[in-house]
C-alpha cells in the first residue's frame, strides 16, 4: 500500500471538484492518457469512467469505478488496467486550520492499495515507484487547483 499526502491552499470542495471530474485526470494523473467516456450517473457509486492509461508505447484501455463517495471528504475508486491488475484508490481530504490571515488549506491523502493477487505479491517492489508517481501526480493536482482558483 502506498500513501502520499500534500497540503493544498484551497478548500476541500475546490479540490474535490477536480477529483470528481474525470476529464481532468490526464492533466494531473501521471500515466493517464485520455478519457474515452464517462457514465451518465458519474460520480455516483457504481458509475465509471473509461480511460486509456500507459507509459511510452504501452497503452491499456480500461475503466475506473466509484466505490464510495462522501462529498467533499472522501472519494474511493476501483481502478483497473488489465492485464496488469486492479487497485483501490482512496482520496481523503482534511481541512487544515489556517493561521490568522491565511487562506483555507486542505490536506489531501492518496492511498493506493493493490487488490489483484499478482499486484499484491509485487507490492514491496512496486511501492517505491508508485510513491514517486503519486507524489508527482499530487503536485500536478495542486498546480491545477491553484490555476483554477486564480481564474475569474
Amino acid at each position: 500500500m502506498s500513501v502520499q499526502r500534500i497540503e493544498i491552499e484551497a478548500t476541500a470542495e475546490s479540490i474535490f471538484s477536480v477529483l470528481v471530474d474525470p476529464y481532468t485526470y490526464p492533466d494531473w494523473l501521471v500515466g493517464a492518457q485520455r478519457i474515452r467516456s464517462v457514465d451518465d450517473s458519474w460520480p455516483e457509486p457504481g458509475s465509471a469512467f473509461h480511460h486509456v492509461v500507459g507509459f511510452g508505447p504501452i497503452k491499456v484501455a480500461d475503466s475506473t469505478r466509484v466505490t464510495s463517495l462522501a462529498r467533499p471528504r472522501c472519494l474511493e475508486l476501483n481502478a483497473r488496467a488489465r492485464p496488469f491488475g486492479r487497485v483501490r484508490v482512496r482520496f481523503t481530504l482534511q481541512p487544515v486550520s489556517p493561521a490568522p490571515g491565511e487562506n483555507d488549506r486542505t490536506e489531501l491523502s492518496l492511498e493506493e492499495t493493490p487488490t489483484s493477487p499478482v499486484l499484491r505479491l509485487l507490492t514491496p517492489f512496486l511501492d517505491p515507484g508508485i510513491a514517486v508517481r503519486n507524489d508527482a501526480s499530487l503536485k500536478r493536482l495542486r498546480e491545477m487547483v491553484r490555476a483554477k482558483s486564480h481564474q475569474p
